[in-house]
């Protein structure tokens, strides 16, 4: 509230070595040192209002791509990702599940996923190259609502954990360390789409 204050942009400094990327998607860019900055392509975003400030609205063909593959390099045994969604339901355009991010290996070597089934469902699984570790909510999230979802891996603890709205809704046993993935990640959409054609909008 002071007219005189200087205003000063440190969000480099807010955000630590602890974390890998923070993107606000009032634009694509990551806030942390890292500059594990994305880019949107497809049709169908728009800038709409959100939850702090400005948020991106996916639908359709759209996404953020190119989120560089060594985004999660460093990530090895301990991994906390969270996110706000307003999610609008099953798109009956685009069936099969929304993606929230889409951070696989191709041929399932690593990465992971973290997605909402068309039941509301939401799932996220790591990839360990020989198979999968899933979990997912027992029950559905509501749609055109703002909803805070946070998954929690822990191997050194062997926690697998899934929260929403803050409150943890199942947890299962953590068998495997996290194993990056060699490519690029995508928010919003499968990583594939552009490729494919099988395009999961967030909606």
């Amino acid at each position: 509230g002071n007219p005189d204050a200087t205003s000063v942009d440190l969000h480099k400094k807010v955000w630590d070595d602890n974390f890998c990327a923070v993107w606000h998607l009032e634009n694509t860019r990551d806030s942390t040192s890292n500059e594990n900055h994305g880019s949107i392509t497809g049709s169908s975003t728009n800038w709409v209002s959100g939850q702090f400030g400005q948020a991106l609205e996916i639908i359709n063909k759209g996404l953020i791509q190119n989120i560089p593959s060594s985004f999660d390099n460093s990530i090895s045994s301990e991994l906390t990702i969270d996110c706000w969604v307003n999610w609008y339901g099953d798109d009956p355009n685009w069936p099969y599940g929304a993606y929230i991010f889409d951070g696989r290996d191709s041929g399932y070597n690593g990465g992971f996923k973290f997605y909402i089934l068309d039941n509301g469902i939401v799932r996220f699984f790591t990839i360990y190259q020989t198979g999968l570790q899933i979990i997912q909510s027992n029950s559905p999230i509501s749609n055109n609502i703002w909803t805070h979802i946070a998954i929690l891996f822990d191997y050194p603890s062997q926690n697998l954990r899934l929260f929403i709205n803050g409150v943890e809704e199942n947890s299962i046993t953590a068998t495997h360390n996290y194993y990056d993935s060699a490519l690029s990640a995508a928010i919003g959409n499968n990583r594939w789409g552009p490729i494919d054609g099988q395009y999961r909008p967030l909606n």
